[in-house]
């Protein structure tokens, strides 16, 4: 509750006033979904011998959590047409690793560069310059760092330039978008970023971050944790009426800003997935890459009331 009434402050002081478009979901509406058509028999090594290309189309409001946690790093999240992804990395003997908490065996074949960077260049040469073949929305990829924020950042900064060819970037305040949009969440070099004149990198903001003069080329997006929002209610209770009011008028604080809203940790339920959209997310998180996948597919073909929503009068 206390997370609440905060809330309701903010919104109430700075709401009104334009906000920008939320991304609408395109959908691949079951067509041409092939994992044979994505992927080689095998995939025995992190870093792919050739790539072949996901689907045509992203799912633009579709986040993969914690990606690395699934069978085929990046590309799982690619073959189910999501074009937001997550990545934790921890700065270990000045190399980048993916893992959620600093492991006690390290596998150096785990790394960002392996896993993410080499095979997103595949893709990009192969989908001449995008990651979806039929898309030049940049794919969103979200590096949570887990060590400390400005040394993994200068890290990261060094780690990225020989990529920088299709990575978008920011100079004196002007985005260019590119294939890729990295931005960074958790351990976070804010007031350090807030002052370079050039980035490969972004910011994922949080909602005290609002109010202070960020623009959306510096931080995209914010986000919070679903029960920060709603708090903690009896299982199985439901979400009242004015919990998602207050949500929809956080929700228009945010995009008043030219920014997306996002929450993580929200419930792997449909219902839920509908309301939020209805009410303002910009993306929905999940652990569940197919069930999100068929959410968004039914909505495509007229199956959930989400599809009557009018996203123009949030």
């Amino acid at each position: 509750m206390k997370h609440l009434i905060v809330y309701a402050c903010v919104a109430a002081s700075l709401s009104g006033g334009p906000f920008s478009p939320v991304f609408k979901a395109q959908s691949m509406g079951g067509e041409g979904y092939s994992e044979s058509s994505i992927f080689p028999e095998s995939i025995d090594s992190p870093l792919l011998e050739k790539s072949l290309p996901p689907m045509d189309y992203p799912l633009l409001q579709a986040h993969a959590h914690n990606d690395y946690q699934h069978t085929r790093p990046l590309f799982d999240a690619l073959a189910h047409g999501f074009n937001s992804i997550e990545v934790d990395v921890h700065l270990i003997n000045n190399e980048l690793y993916v893992y959620h908490d600093s492991p006690m065996i390290l596998d150096k074949n785990k790394t960002l560069k392996n896993l993410y960077l080499e095979p997103l260049r595949l893709l990009v040469e192969k989908n001449n310059g995008q990651v979806y073949p039929k898309s030049n929305a940049p794919l969103l990829l979200m590096v949570d760092i887990k060590t400390e924020a400005l040394a993994t950042y200068n890290a990261l900064k060094k780690q990225l330039t020989p990529y920088a060819d299709f990575i978008s970037s920011c100079e004196n305040g002007k985005l260019t978008n590119n294939a890729v949009r990295v931005f960074l969440s958790g351990n976070r070099p804010v007031e350090e970023m807030a002052k370079e004149t050039f980035r490969l990198m972004d910011l994922d903001g949080r909602i005290e971050d609002l109010g202070k003069g960020y623009p959306p080329d510096l931080m995209p997006v914010i986000s919070e944790s679903f029960i920060n929002v709603f708090g903690i209610g009896l299982p199985g209770s439901p979400i009242s009426d004015s919990q998602w009011d207050l949500f929809k008028r956080l929700s228009r604080l945010v995009h008043s800003e030219g920014k997306k809203m996002r929450l993580w940790a929200s419930p792997e339920k449909e219902a839920v997935w509908e309301k939020l959209l209805e009410n303002g997310a910009d993306f929905i998180n999940t652990d569940e890459l197919e069930r999100l996948r068929l959410f968004f597919s039914n909505c495509h073909v007229g199956l959930s009331p989400l599809c009557a929503v009018n996203v123009s009068d949030r």
